[in-house]
């Protein structure tokens, strides 16, 4: 008598076969396979499978069987879902690039007496560099999930390397001062690792290329390769770490200390690169958990590269609000000089004067000194290199 046969019972006879079996294997650990191409694979294992008269497996075999396909499927929706989110991610950090130079043209066009050379500062070519590089990165990485390639893959590492040397030098020019300020017995070192960084945050990549070109295969390689890539995170991260303690420390002292200066610009950079370092932290930790079980915590990687442009998006808004606090300094002593002015106007005609004088005031020690006081000079506006 002929027995039903059920599609569990045709897909388990269909893993009865070796080479398939194999081929199952194989799709998670293929690393040149698109993900179309997997699905294919995958869908062609249990095709064309008409079976009679076959045994129906035990309860067990069946859900071992199901788990496996479920797995599968899972594990290609995650990949789909992290291909697709860092294409967005692409998107997002070319708005804020075109952002950021609309701003600075509009402070170009503001300041006419300034050349446009005066905008290429090391902030702002930094800035846009950081941004660029996370947009190639994140498109780079996206496609070649979809599509695996080699070349790809070498590149997607040398701009995540790149954007990392980005941030550090940015930050380092940023909290020079008040790193100085904190760490004065330790700057000089501090300032020699920055200086080496970058040689040991690219060594992964050329490790890569160099295996990619002379096609060594060697586990030792891929081992060597995994060290360095931790060498590298912790470089980073212990850098980054420094520049938390650095603004978290500068923002201490001058909300406790009283008697000291307080210079608003050091106070926004200060406030800003405490989020954005806390950022860096925050998607170090996400990858991190998602290295240990990539499984289990498959959302904590995409919640990682989501992190990384909010970190230049964070540098953005610090130079927006360094351009807007300039902009209010600037008016604030063109109000002190117009009240000056009118003072002074005021005691001339009370005195006889017979008005103004030709326009200006001319009694200098009415205000303490001459007129070159610190009262009529009016601050630059830090707008190119905010």
């Amino acid at each position: 008598m002929q027995q039903s046969v059920t599609i569990e019972a045709q897909l388990l006879q269909a893993l009865n076969t070796t080479a398939r079996q194999q081929i199952l294997d194989g799709l998670f650990k293929e690393p040149h396979a698109s993900l179309r191409e997997k699905q294919i694979l995958f869908n062609s294992l249990f095709a064309n499978n008409t079976i009679r008269d076959a045994p129906l497996p035990s309860t067990s075999d069946i859900q071992n069987l199901m788990a496996l396909i479920t797995s599968f499927q899972s594990k290609i929706y995650h990949e789909e879902t992290e291909a697709w989110v860092l294409l967005g991610i692409c998107g997002f950090s070319f708005l804020l690039l075109v952002f950021l130079l609309g701003f600075i043209a509009v402070i170009h066009q503001q300041n006419k007496t300034a050349s446009f050379s005066n905008s290429a500062t090391p902030f702002n070519v930094l800035c846009v560099l950081g941004i660029l590089c996370n947009a190639l990165f994140s498109f780079l990485e996206g496609t070649q999930i979809l599509n695996p390639n080699a070349a790809l893959n070498i590149c997607a590492r040398i701009l995540e390397s790149f954007w990392a040397i980005t941030y550090l030098i940015f930050s380092w020019i940023r909290a020079e001062k008040q790193i100085l300020s904190v760490f004065p017995s330790s700057f000089r070192a501090i300032r020699i690792c920055i200086c080496l960084a970058p040689c040991v945050l690219l060594l992964p990549p050329c490790v890569s290329i160099w295996s990619v070109v002379s096609k060594n295969e060697d586990d030792r390689v891929e081992t060597a390769l995994g060290w360095l890539q931790v060498v590298a995170a912790s470089c980073f991260i212990t850098l980054d770490a420094l520049f938390l303690r650095c603004f978290s420390s500068y923002l201490a002292h001058t909300q406790v200390d009283e008697d000291s200066p307080i210079d608003t610009r050091f106070l926004i950079i200060s406030r800003y690169g405490c989020v954005a370092s806390s950022l860096c932290l925050l998607m170090f930790l996400f990858a991190l958990f998602h290295a240990i079980d990539p499984q289990r915590w498959w959302f904590l990687g995409i919640a990682s590269a989501c992190v990384a442009p909010l970190v230049f998006f964070t540098l953005v808004l610090m130079k927006v609000a360094l351009h807007v606090q300039a902009a209010r300094e600037l008016e604030a002593a063109r109000a002190r000089m117009r009240r000056a002015k009118e003072e002074c106007d005021a005691t001339l005609f009370a005195l006889g004067g017979g008005g103004n004088l030709g326009g200006g005031c001319i009694v200098g020690s009415r205000f303490g000194g001459s007129t070159t006081d610190a009262l009529w000079t009016l601050p630059k506006p830090d707008a190119f290199h905010a």
